[in-house]
């Protein structure tokens, strides 16, 4: 048996409700996760410390994009997005990612920090006008 206790309100509590909530929503991220449960728990049948050790690099990845997901929830449509990956390529600090939708929309969302709003402001003006 395991069992988890974390205080409400807290970050794990948040990691692990986001985590929740991520995993029901994209049931291909659920399926990947079970098969990295399954070879972890293959590979240390009796050793807990391994086994979390052996996944954890996968639930940190997920733990990311469940954040990113969480907040995506103030977007209008958010509830349609299927697909989001992360973008590596650029030469701009922000995070990005490439997201699409059920109705087969494709677009790239990008992060900013706040301190870089005003600059945001400015790129977005030039390309409107």
């Amino acid at each position: 048996m395991n069992l988890h206790f974390v205080e409400i309100g807290s970050i794990q509590w948040k990691n692990h409700i986001d985590f929740r909530d991520y995993m029901n929503c994209f049931p291909k991220k659920a399926a990947e996760y079970e098969k990295v449960k399954l070879k972890s728990a293959a590979l240390y049948p009796n050793d807990r410390d391994a086994y979390s050790k052996e996944k954890a690099p996968f639930i940190k990845e997920m733990l990311c994009e469940a954040e990113l997901w969480a907040r995506l929830r103030d977007i209008p449509g958010y509830d349609t997005f299927i697909k989001i990956d992360p973008v590596t390529k650029g030469w701009s600090g922000d995070q990005k990612y490439y997201v699409e939708t059920v109705h087969g929309r494709r677009m790239l969302l990008r992060v900013s920090d706040i301190s870089e709003i005003d600059r945001k402001k400015a790129e977005y003006e030039m390309i409107v006008d």
